[in-house]
C-alpha cells in the first residue's frame, strides 16, 4: 500500500491505495466488480475504481485537482491487468486452515442450492460474490483428515473472508468458474 496525501477543498485527506492485486481484498474487489463495468466511459470507470479503493465519495472525487486524479488512475492502472491466480491447497484466515473442495462431481443438495441462490442473486455475476463462494469451497479438515461437510452456517464466513487478499483465492474461484460450468 502506498499512503497519498491529497488537498481537497483546502483540506489535507490521506488515502492508503494498493499497488498491486496482492494488496486487493475480496471486499475491495467485490466494490470493484459490483457495477457494470461495459456501460461506464473512462472516467465513470476511473471514479468507480478510485472510490473502491478509497471509499471516497463522487463528489469528492470530482474536486481533485486533475493531477492528483491522473496520478491515482495510474495508480490503480494494475487493476487492467489480469491478476496470476496463485494454486493453493489451503489457505489461513484468523488462524484457521480452510482447504479447497475440489470435487465438483458430487455436490451435496445443500452446495447445489446455496450456490444456484447465490448465481441467482447475482445475475450471474460470480466476481459479486465470491466472499459468499468461498463459504462453500473452503472447508476445516476433520481429525481424519477429511473436510468437514457443508453446512448452511458456513455461509457466516463470508465476512472472514473477506479479509483475505483476492490473489490467494483467486484459483478457487477460476477453478469454480471452468469445473462447475463444463
Amino acid at each position: 500500500m502506498v499512503e497519498l496525501n491529497l488537498t481537497i477543498d483546502d483540506e489535507i485527506k490521506q488515502f492508503s491505495i494498493p499497488q498491486s492485486w496482492d494488496e486487493v481484498t475480496i471486499d475491495e474487489f467485490i466494490k470493484l466488480f459490483s457495477f457494470d463495468r461495459e456501460t461506464l466511459t473512462e472516467v465513470e470507470l476511473n471514479i468507480k475504481t478510485i472510490q473502491a479503493f478509497t471509499n471516497i465519495d463522487e463528489e469528492l472525487l470530482l474536486m481533485f485537482d486533475l493531477k492528483d486524479f491522473n496520478m491515482l488512475c495510474e495508480q490503480l492502472s494494475f487493476t487492467n491487468v489480469n491478476m496470476t491466480p496463485q494454486s493453493k491447497e489451503s489457505i489461513i484466515v484468523d488462524d484457521i486452515e480452510y482447504f479447497v473442495k475440489k470435487d465438483f462431481d458430487s455436490l451435496s443438495m445443500g452446495e447445489m442450492i446455496s450456490i444456484e441462490t447465490i448465481i441467482k442473486q447475482t445475475n450471474g455475476n460470480f466476481l459479486k460474490s465470491i466472499d459468499k463462494l468461498l463459504c462453500i469451497f473452503l472447508r476445516k479438515k476433520k481429525e481424519n483428515g477429511n473436510l468437514e461437510a457443508f453446512r448452511t452456517e458456513h455461509m457466516e464466513r463470508a465476512e472472514r473472508f473477506r479479509t483475505i487478499p483476492i490473489t490467494q483465492v483467486y484459483d478457487v474461484f477460476n477453478f469454480f468458474s471452468d469445473g462447475v460450468n463444463s
